[in-house]
């Protein structure tokens, strides 16, 4: 496994563990989500206070050697979090294609509820449903979470409203709970 240093606490870290940012050709930054783009990269811990001092302190230029606009750390952070909502929402909508993913349409097949893994439940769900996904996720011993809104979901996911989507497969699963989470990281605790 590889290892890193974060460019802005200093802690070596796997990889997997850090956020790779590259430079484009163009002067700006990105973030190298799969960490597989073969340009200079600088590390930083998935954390909001690694990332706010990577970007207060010009840490990008330092390790570039030339100045990079990332347009300060408001949009840093705007960009890596855009980064993985896209990535949560592309395993949802690859998973609802393959049946891996059903939307909360299908809460009464016990069945399909019997399967789940993992849960996203709308952040701004009602509270007769979200008692109803609740008490559901408790029965089947579903781990959840709150994630987004409906609008974001039907913007997103796939053009309808839904309350919440829940995971059938547990390696999909993992990858979304762990995109969640650091997320999470990056928030303060909320995703």
């Amino acid at each position: 496994m590889k290892e890193n240093r974060c460019a802005a606490c200093g802690v070596i870290k796997l990889n997997r563990e850090l956020l790779k940012f590259v430079s484009l050709s163009t002067g700006e930054f990105a973030l190298d989500f799969k960490q597989t783009m073969p340009l200079k990269g600088v590390y930083v811990c998935a954390e909001k206070k690694c990332i706010k001092k990577a970007a207060d302190k010009r840490l990008f230029d330092k390790a570039f050697g030339f100045e990079v606009d990332t347009g300060g750390v408001d949009s840093v952070l705007r960009h890596v979090k855009d980064v993985y909502e896209r990535y949560v929402y592309t395993l949802l909508r690859n998973g609802i294609g393959g049946g891996k993913v059903v939307s909360s349409a299908q809460l009464k097949d016990t069945n399909i509820m019997s399967c789940a893994k993992y849960a996203l439940i709308s952040g701004d769900i009602g509270s007769d449903n979200k008692s109803k996904i609740l008490h559901l996720c408790g029965k089947y011993n579903i781990e959840y979470c709150f994630f987004k809104t409906k609008n974001d979901y039907y913007k997103n996911v796939e053009g309808k409203y839904r309350a919440a989507y829940f995971v059938l497969k547990n390696s999909l699963a993992g990858k979304i709970k762990n995109t969640v989470d650091t997320l999470r990281q990056i928030n303060n605790g909320s995703a």
